[in-house]
């Protein structure tokens, strides 16, 4: 997964087999070094990035914890300042809230989403502040919110549909939306017309 720091040409992007971050300016297409070490940070995959580009979230799957990246004290040289560890399911995708309050992490091996409150995170490793974990469909996978902030969409992939969260309580509204085969991926317009117009990347799974 990729993530975008808006209005800013940046992209984020893990590297789970070397659990690093790279970065690319997409103005140019260029890959900028060098890659953020994650430290303690094993298997990444979600990206979340705050309205403000400060922070960079990233969900590691492995050792189970959130990697947060200061990616403008030092815009040359990213760091991982805070851990978030250790989280009680395996995450996959995240997304963040508009004030940057807010952490929504999808748990893989889980039928849940995990609400973590992110406005006060020290420097170093830090217990998660969990603030509910509302139901949602098998082995969720890709997360995305509204641009208001009002709603929160999670790609179900073993249930094959999409869940939807109010952010206002935290709670499940209405029942979950039938998509294609394994979604994953989703994001949601960014126009106020259409922040309801979901997109979901639907991607076959092989067995050997």
């Amino acid at each position: 997964m990729c993530g975008l720091r808006r209005g800013i040409s940046i992209c984020y992007i893990p590297n789970p087999s070397e659990n690093t971050v790279s970065v690319v300016d997409t103005s140019g297409n260029n890959f900028l070094a060098p890659k953020i070490s994650l430290g303690t940070g094993q298997s990444p995959f979600g990206v979340a990035v705050s309205a403000n580009g400060k922070r960079v979230y990233i969900s590691n799957k492995i050792s189970k914890s959130i990697s947060v990246i200061d990616a403008l004290t030092d815009v040359n040289n990213p760091t991982v300042v805070t851990t978030i560890s250790p989280l009680a399911n395996t995450p996959s995708g995240i997304a963040i809230n508009p004030a940057g309050t807010r952490l929504y992490v999808a748990n893989y091996d889980a039928t849940s989403l995990t609400v973590l409150d992110i406005s006060a995170l020290a420097p170093g490793t830090v217990v998660p502040t969990v603030l509910a974990s509302p139901a949602v469909g098998n082995a969720p996978v890709g997360v995305a919110m509204d641009p208001a902030g009002t709603f929160v969409y999670v790609a179900n992939s073993g249930s094959n549909t999409v869940s939807v969260i109010d952010t206002a309580n935290n709670q499940v509204s209405g029942l979950p939306i039938t998509v294609g085969l394994n979604p994953t991926g989703i994001a949601v317009a960014l126009s106020a017309a259409l922040s309801r117009f979901l997109l979901s990347i639907k991607v076959p799974i092989a067995f050997l």
